[in-house]
């Protein structure tokens, strides 16, 4: 058998068979590139569109309420059911404190560690202590025919020494009250407003509704939520006609309050007009014309008609022996009254005045002013929570000094309220 040299060059038929081979080859390996660029592209452009969607801004989906976190899912021992929020009572006490130094003068420098405050003879810790402006109500008694002591000109003038006397920023409500109660003047610092509703809208009439009066000024204080609140009673606190409310019931709902009561009294002046009644046979020192009738006379007209009705002369001879007892009745009420309200300023951290001379109630009027506008806002948490006691429960409080120099003033009873605190 003859063997070939393999290095021997192939015929043409063979060359081109392998030329055919090798163009067929690279045909297809370059069709096999092409292809691999373009998967190459096609995932290129998917992973561009991917990453694209995800850097956009999408709004987030709240987690529902009762879904389940990732250690509940796997935890069995989790709870699934939706918890109740936790519930914390701070009970706080209020207390209205009045600070003067060592002349009657208020103190603005009062400090938390200035004052001790004691609740049935504990010591509590303070909390707070405030200077806020201070929220009014004149609670006018314009009412009562039986009085002769008592006069819509002096109450006037009492009201509006009041109002100028207070701080620019206190906050002051009108509460007139007769044979009814009406709102002259809704919490207002525009004291110039008040002196002209003073001048203009108090007008007098037959009786004087104490009690109504009284249980209506509460409710305005506690309707408003304000803080700092003072009551400025300008009345003898007899109630004429039928009491359609307790009395004892709205009196005591004031130790239940943070309201501060001051009282400026025409107790002493009635009762010597009273004594003056008493009598069958009186110096005439005013007319028996009716007040009402006089002040409804212009504003411009109404003084010199008032002195020249009310000049003094004459005698009068009383022979109505129900009226004389009548005016035993009235005197009687009114040193029932005298020792109601002495003891509810007394309670709520108060003053009451007894002047026995109109200039004096004037005067008085400035006082009180002085008073309200020393007053800070203590806040204590009693270590006897309030919630472990009864309502109605009375707590004996007692604020003293730790400075030397330093008076305080404040209430000596805390009565826990019906409602409470939640």
């Amino acid at each position: 058998m003859e063997i070939k040299d393999a290095r021997q060059p192939l015929s043409v038929n063979a060359c081109l068979y392998v030329q055919v081979r090798t163009i067929n080859a690279t045909r297809v390996a370059a069709i096999l590139v092409r292809k691999r660029i373009l998967i190459s592209t096609t995932i290129t452009l998917l992973v561009a569109v991917v990453s694209g969607a995800g850097q956009q801004t999408t709004p987030a989906i709240p987690p529902k309420p009762r879904e389940l976190s990732q250690t509940n899912r796997t935890n069995p021992s989790v709870t699934t059911e939706e918890q109740e929020p936790i519930r914390i009572s701070t009970e706080e006490v209020q207390l209205s404190v009045a600070a003067f130094d060592n002349y009657g003068r208020i103190d603005p420098t009062l400090q938390p560690d200035d004052l001790l405050v004691l609740e049935n003879g504990i010591p509590q810790e303070i909390r707070s202590a405030r200077r806020i402006p201070a929220n009014v109500i004149l609670l006018l008694d314009t009412g009562g025919e039986l009085n002769s002591a008592k006069r819509v000109t002096v109450t006037r003038e009492v009201a509006k020494t009041v109002v100028d006397s207070l701080a620019a920023n206190d906050q002051v409500s009108l509460l007139q009250f007769n044979s009814r109660i009406e709102l002259l003047a809704n919490w207002t610092s525009d004291h110039t407003s008040l002196v002209s509703i003073l001048n203009s809208k108090l007008l007098p009439a037959k009786r004087a509704i104490f009690v109504d009066a009284l249980d209506e000024a509460r409710k305005l204080f506690l309707n408003s939520g304000r803080l700092n609140q003072h009551l400025v009673l300008i009345t003898d606190g007899v109630h004429t006609g039928t009491e359609r409310l307790n009395r004892a019931a709205v009196i005591e709902q004031f130790a239940e309050s943070n309201i501060a009561v001051h009282v400026l009294s025409y107790t002493m002046p009635s009762l010597e007009a009273t004594k003056q009644d008493l009598r069958r046979t009186r110096k005439r020192d005013k007319s028996t014309t009716p007040d009402d009738a006089i002040e409804s006379a212009p504003l411009e007209f109404r003084y010199n008609l008032l002195k020249r009705v009310h000049k003094p002369g004459g005698i009068i001879v009383d022979l109505d022996s129900k009226r004389r007892g009548q005016f035993k009745d009235y005197r009687e009420a009114l040193l029932m009254s005298q020792t109601e309200l002495q003891q509810l300023a007394q309670d709520t951290g108060g003053s009451m005045w007894l002047p026995t001379s109109v200039t004096d109630l004037v005067e008085n009027a400035r006082e009180a002013a002085h008073l309200i506008d020393a007053a800070y806002v203590i806040t204590y948490k009693p270590k006897r929570p309030l919630a472990d006691a009864p309502a109605g429960e009375t707590r004996r409080i007692e604020v003293v000094s730790r400075r030397v120099g330093l008076h305080p003033m404040s209430r000596q009873r805390f009565v826990v309220p019906n409602k409470k605190p939640q």
